[in-house]
């Protein structure tokens, strides 16, 4: 394998995994999530969506082959785990930070905060 066919193999896995990572988030979004945290994710997509066609795009169109560097690697690889490390914020959907109405965590009681309950 040469080194250039090991950086594409590791480009496009960076990119798939980065949009998979797009994809779950915006999958778990709804209508309370914050319209500029989903078009971030939109926006993120496409953006490596782009890059990840990148490399074969001089083949179909007449511009200048596209030469991954490593300081590409390390971006992609980056975002990449930032999106696998905090994957776990979004497992019920969008995180509370991520929401527009943002509900608090406990149900408000009658009696108020801190007042015992009572009713069994």
């Amino acid at each position: 394998m040469t080194l250039y066919a090991f950086k594409l193999m590791l480009h496009s896995l960076l990119c798939i995994v980065l949009m998979w990572g797009c994809f779950c988030r915006l999958a778990r979004s709804d209508a309370d999530t914050r319209e500029s945290v989903r078009m971030a994710f939109w926006l993120l997509f496409i953006v490596t969506f782009v890059a990840f066609n990148a490399p074969w795009a001089w083949r179909l169109w007449e511009v200048k082959r596209y030469i991954i560097q490593w300081t590409d690697l390390a971006l992609l690889a980056a975002f990449a785990l930032v999106q696998v490390v905090t994957a776990h914020h979004w497992h019920a959907g969008a995180p509370l930070a991520f929401r527009a109405d943002k509900p608090s965590l406990a149900p408000p009681t009658p009696w108020g905060p801190g007042q015992p309950d009572d009713n069994p």
